[in-house]
């Protein structure tokens, strides 16, 4: 019975053994070739993972290079000397207004008011105990500036010009006393009406204070008109000026003086300016 069994188990044996061998003879080694797709698919997968990281990264870079570029453009606005200059001339006028609580003295500001002589202002000696009288020293007119002003109300000239203008032919500050500049310059008018038409220049003297910030030329003509104009002191290209009787100081014509400069064109505000500063901010 035992012989038997194993002459039947044989040819059962013998058939796998050659079933391998056929297997291995055909192919030489295992199929790996499902293996290696696998494989191949796994590393595809990995790489779109990290093309779409990346691809996120370089947008957040983006949008932070945005953002950085957007604040230091705010940052520049804000540091803008033209921006600095409009915010004090602002002040200046506002305090004008409702006035400075130093009466014929200068206001030095700052979180303690304090109050010094004009006289004291521009010569070359700290005052204020935060430096403000001498923070704003520029004079400013120099040899050659060419004032533009056209009339707001005039019922004093003989001319009734419509342009009156001032050209500073010479400057001369003396080093012994800094807070007065003594200027020369001609007054520029021009007119046509019913009784004139022409264009005069006429020559005459003068002074600016740098405490109050004041150009005063003194009359040039009989009529003993003198013309004067009030700075800021912060906005140098433009005053408010005024033609007044010498003796008396009484106005009787006002004038808006804007700089005028070599290529002829008066230099007006950017209204844009703040437009855009302020749409930024907005965003």
């Amino acid at each position: 019975a035992i012989v038997a069994a194993k002459m039947e188990v044989r040819p059962l044996l013998l058939a796998l053994l050659l079933t391998l061998a056929c297997v291995t003879l055909g192919t030489g080694k295992p199929d790996t070739h499902d293996e290696d797709h696998e494989d191949h698919h796994d590393n595809q997968d990995d790489h779109d993972d990290h093309m779409e990281d990346y691809l996120k990264i370089d947008h957040r870079l983006d949008k932070l290079t945005s953002r950085i570029q957007k604040i230091k453009k705010k940052i520049e606005r804000r540091t803008d000397p033209r921006i600095i200059t409009r915010a004090r001339s602002l002040r200046a006028r506002v305090q004008n207004i409702e006035g400075s609580g130093c009466g014929d003295e200068f206001q030095c500001g700052g979180t303690e008011p304090e109050c010094q002589p004009y006289l004291f202002i521009c010569d070359g000696h700290k005052d204020c105990r935060n430096g403000a009288d001498e923070a704003f020293c520029e004079l400013p007119t120099k040899k050659g500036d060419y004032f533009e002003g056209h009339m707001i109300w005039d019922i004093c000239t003989q001319r009734k010009p419509d342009v009156l203008g001032f050209e500073i032919t010479d400057v001369k500050s003396a080093s012994y006393f800094t807070p007065v500049t003594k200027l020369h310059a001609n007054v520029v008018l021009e007119y046509e009406n019913a009784l004139f038409d022409g264009h005069d220049s006429i020559p005459t003297s003068g002074t600016y204070h740098f405490g109050r910030h004041f150009l005063a030329l003194t009359p040039p003509e009989d009529d003993r008109l003198g013309l004067y104009c009030q700075f800021d002191g912060y906005n140098m290209d433009r005053c408010e000026g005024f033609i007044a009787h010498e003796g008396s100081m009484d106005v009787c014509a006002e004038f808006i003086f804007v700089r005028k400069h070599d290529d002829h064109h008066i230099e007006q505000p950017d209204h844009h300016f703040f437009d855009e500063y302020h749409e930024e901010d907005h965003h």
